[in-house]
């Protein structure tokens, strides 16, 4: 599969080297300049869509009977209809109990997960605005604090000078008195500050705590599950030897080394947890500690993450057997670990956001006390410096003037050393903001795209009629299990236009039974439905499926053009407008500020002439009003050309 890819890769680089549209050049004047206008079409961002379109070409035909097959494995719980019946088009015909893939039961998994990573967003948000919302008050009480100490640098200048009339601080009525007191009076204010400071960073160590063991706890259930539901196929251990050897010459037939790998993961996973996990110690939690304790939890995500990924190819490259490991059986390991990793990225997801605040607040809250000690510090010499020039004769307040002034300077130098710290702070909170939604709306996205694929499982639960007719024949009865593309009923109808279609086996994916289709025939555009999909491929290995029109036609013979409509999860660049630099990486040309700039820009899917839009290679994302250029512009030239954008 990945050698194909490569060559679908290298073709397109060929395409594009040579098919890529130039930007088409004409002349114009302006003024002494005989630039040439360089075209450019561009696109926004916001306007590039989502859907893509599998076409095909294919003669119209007709047919008086088709067959129904089922699409689930389940027990028929009713059947709804009789033979000789007439049915409209979509009436129910019968229905499977879901009893033995658990369809529902993973659709109601998907569907508290999709709820779980949407809660886990509100509440990232929540607790990051409130991060921010804190770093803005602290800001700002910086800058009032910068201000006030000014006002009060011009103040204490003004007392300096009356100093030299007024040097008896002993006289409680003097100014110099006032001054000592109002020293004081600011030291005490420091004081509370700095211990309120303490305070609160303790209570946010200990929520960390807490946090962190909370954590610990519930990945150990959760390595302790994954690990013993591969160990009952795996038999790493020697745990479930009699269980699991039945299946081994079945889970490695297509790729023994891959069967190997995930066998090397899960006893990885085991000593990991019998060695460094278990033996985690949360006793006694220095910030050092739990800084430690963060990178053990972060070693054991990218070990689970790698024996997740690892099992589900391994059972990808199994083959069923009758009586020893069937298709079904196969499918439920399959959904199982699937349902794993949808866990396993939420609370991924959880813990990065997790991991991210707390290591920044454990390297940082120390130099902020630091520095409101540094600031307490230097008021207590103020008010030595202050009391030794109270202290001294008339003819040397000057010089106690200037000892004001040079410690009222380092003073300002603190605070705007503050400021500019918390104004980093600030920008580190929003960027922080901004990389965890991102990555939780992926969670979101993923979960979404889980529970769709779950809801369209859970439907095939149920079979309908696709067009207006009469039951032919039955071929199933209530309580009968039946497995995938069983025929269950026929149903007989006068000559509607139908058109088979060829796929091939990468195109399945494509495409399920009722799915809505687009017709074009000569210009008249009509929709349809897929009614059928064969299970085997013919001579020149191709699948089949059938496809029915929503109106009666007499055309019969003509050629139509199929467009079945696909929903990616990304939005779509067209293929003309991306060059190929490296695997899966890409480069796009943007339009800014009347200027060309180039993009890397990491890719997901290519469909035909579309290729999904993933992130930027720095992980940052294209804006929504940013404006992609669709033609080459390696030719551009600044001091040649002037750029202009075509109609």
């Amino acid at each position: 599969m990945k050698k194909n890819i490569y060559i679908y890769l290298l073709l397109i680089t060929l395409l594009l080297s040579s098919c890529w549209k130039q930007g088409d050049l004409s002349e114009t004047w302006s003024g002494a300049s005989d630039k040439k206008n360089f075209l450019i079409e561009v696109k926004k961002m916001w306007d590039l869509s989502q859907w893509a379109f599998l076409e095909k070409t294919w003669k119209i035909s007709s047919t008086q009977e088709i067959k129904l097959a089922s699409q689930a494995s389940g027990r028929i719980a009713y059947i709804w209809v009789k033979e000789g019946d007439k049915v409209k088009s979509w009436q129910v015909i019968l229905a499977l109990k879901d009893n033995i893939v658990s369809y529902g039961l993973n659709l109601e998994r998907a569907q508290n997960t999709l709820e779980k990573v949407q809660i886990n967003y509100d509440s990232t948000q929540i607790n990051l605005d409130k991060q921010i919302f804190d770093s803005e008050i602290n800001l700002e009480r910086l800058q009032n604090n910068l201000e006030a100490l000014k006002k009060n640098t011009e103040l204490d200048i003004q007392n300096a000078e009356d100093t030299i009339q007024d040097v008896n601080y002993w006289n409680l009525d003097s100014q110099s008195a006032l001054q000592l007191q109002k020293i004081d009076n600011s030291i005490t204010k420091a004081e509370l500050d700095f211990q309120n400071k303490i305070n609160a960073d303790t209570e946010t160590i200990e929520g960390f705590k807490t946090n962190l063991r909370n954590s610990y706890n519930s990945l150990q259930i959760f390595l302790d599950d994954t690990i013993e539901f591969g160990d009952k196929l795996f038999w790493v251990t020697n745990k479930y030897d009699d269980d699991a050897k039945k299946y081994e010459s079945y889970l490695w037939w297509k790729d023994k080394n891959q069967k190997q790998t995930t066998e090397d993961n899960l006893r990885s996973l085991i000593q990991y947890r019998d060695g460094i996990f278990k033996k985690a110690d949360f006793s006694d939690l220095s910030d050092e500690k739990i800084l430690s304790l963060l990178n053990i939890l972060n070693e054991w995500y990218e070990l689970e993450k790698t024996y997740l990924n690892s099992f589900e190819r391994t059972l990808t490259n199994s083959i069923s057997s009758i009586w020893i490991l069937s298709e079904t059986e196969i499918n439920a390991y399959v959904s199982t670990i699937n349902a794993y990793q949808s866990q396993f990225q939420v609370n991924n997801a959880s813990f990065l956001s997790f991991n991210n605040s707390a290591s920044t607040f454990l390297r940082t809250y120390k130099a902020s006390q630091e520095s409101i000690a540094k600031q307490i510090d230097l008021l207590r010499q103020d008010r030595d410096i202050q009391k030794k020039t109270f202290e001294s004769s008339q003819d040397k307040s000057q010089i106690g003037l200037d000892k004001i002034t040079t410690s009222t300077s380092d003073a300002i130098k603190t605070f705007e050393l503050q400021i500019k710290s918390a104004r980093e702070t600030l920008e580190n909170a929003k960027k922080t903001k901004e990389v965890s939604l991102r990555a939780l709306q992926n969670s979101i996205n993923e979960a979404q795209i889980a529970y769709d694929s779950a809801s369209k499982e859970y439907a095939k639960l149920t079979i309908t009629a696709p067009i207006d007719g009469v039951i032919g024949d039955i071929f199933v009865d209530v309580w009968q299990d039946l497995a995938p593309w069983t025929p269950v009923v026929s149903i007989l109808w006068n000559k509607k236009s139908e058109v088979e279609i060829a796929f091939k086996s990468d195109e399945l994916s494509f495409i399920s039974v009722w799915n809505k289709v687009n017709f074009d025939l000569s210009g008249r555009e009509m929709t349809g439905s897929i009614y059928s999909i064969t299970k085997v491929t013919d001579n020149s290995f191709n699948y089949k499926a059938n496809v029915i029109f929503d109106t009666q036609l007499d055309t019969i013979g003509w050629v139509v053009s199929v467009k079945i409509p696909i929903k990616s999860s990304f939005s779509l660049l067209p293929l003309e407008s991306v060059k190929i630099i490296g695997n899966n990486k890409w480069i796009i040309s943007l339009y800014k500020d009347s200027k060309i700039q180039k993009q890397e820009i990491i890719f997901w899917k290519i469909y035909w002439n579309l290729v999904e839009y993933k992130k930027n290679i720095d992980g940052t994302a294209l804006l929504k009003d940013d404006m992609i250029i669709l033609n080459n512009v390696e030719n551009f030239d600044e001091a040649k050309f002037n750029l202009k954008i075509s109609n």
